[in-house]
């Protein structure tokens, strides 16, 4: 089974902010131990709210329980039909789990909601990578960067689905971009140094320099999630690469491999 980058989970708010306020607050929430203890410590289902079910289900998608996370999201659901955040949280664990029919129809309703909601066109191009339908990956992921042009995460997705449609220069001009966004992000730039690295051996080009970089920073004690780069691996598995590349991908994903452990 292939799990993926919860970009993005979000914030379980109703208040019209940006995506990127949206991430930062729920991360606040999620990090509050005592709010925590006093989910877990709740005895029955009808004591929890929206938030509450939202909120749960963020703390076991990070640990990648994406079918408990369902459960929550539908809790979440059943208590407000109409949450935009739900539908592309829950829609986010059907894309985890392959199901990528029941993982676009919970997109397709979350930007019907609210068709300003960048991070749920960033996931619907996703799935769409996966059903090689990838002129409308193009087309969301691109939508998703006009909404909002600050984050990293948009322009490394749409580099992965141009790397799926041969367009190799265009890919590494978007990963530049991203890790131009991410300057201050170790983790990040790890897995942008990483594809940057395929990109440039796929294209045949100098990799010393991305080389260093990447070695630098995978010496150092950086947090690394396997999630974040499996959906990456899992479609380039789906390119008919030289033997010398395929060889040239595994090596370097074991090492991530490592140190992701």
């Amino acid at each position: 089974m292939a799990s993926f980058n919860v970009s993005y989970a979000q914030k379980p708010d109703t208040a019209k902010t940006d995506d990127k306020t949206e991430i930062k607050v729920l991360e606040e929430r999620v990090k509050l131990s005592e709010f925590i203890n006093k989910l877990e410590q709740a005895k029955l289902e009808n004591e929890y709210s929206v938030l509450d079910w939202l909120i749960k289900s963020q703390v076991i998608i990070k640990n990648g329980e994406y079918s408990n996370a369902v459960d929550y999201l539908n809790k979440s659901i059943e208590l407000e039909p109409n949450n935009k955040i739900a539908y592309n949280s829950r829609g986010y664990c059907y894309l985890a789990l392959e199901q990528f029919k029941e993982a676009t129809e919970d997109f397709n309703y979350a930007i019907h909601l609210d068709s300003g909601f960048a991070i749920a066109y960033s996931n619907r191009s996703r799935a769409y990578n996966f059903l090689n339908d990838f002129n409308n990956a193009v087309k969301d992921i691109k939508k998703a960067i006009e909404l909002n042009p600050s984050l990293p995460i948009y322009y490394s997705n749409l580099s992965t689905t141009l790397i799926l449609m041969n367009k190799y220069e265009e890919a590494l001009e978007n990963i530049d971009k991203a890790i131009l966004l991410s300057t201050h992000d170790e983790s990040v730039l790890t897995i942008l140094y990483y594809k940057k690295y395929v990109i440039l051996k796929i294209l045949n080009k100098e990799t010393k320099d991305s080389e260093i970089f990447l070695n630098n920073l995978l010496e150092k004690e950086i947090n690394l999630e396997w999630f974040k780069l499996d959906s990456f691996v899992h479609l380039l598995s789906k390119i008919d690469f030289s033997e010398d590349i395929k060889k040239f991908i595994q090596e370097k994903t074991e090492l991530l491999k490592e140190k992701m452990k």
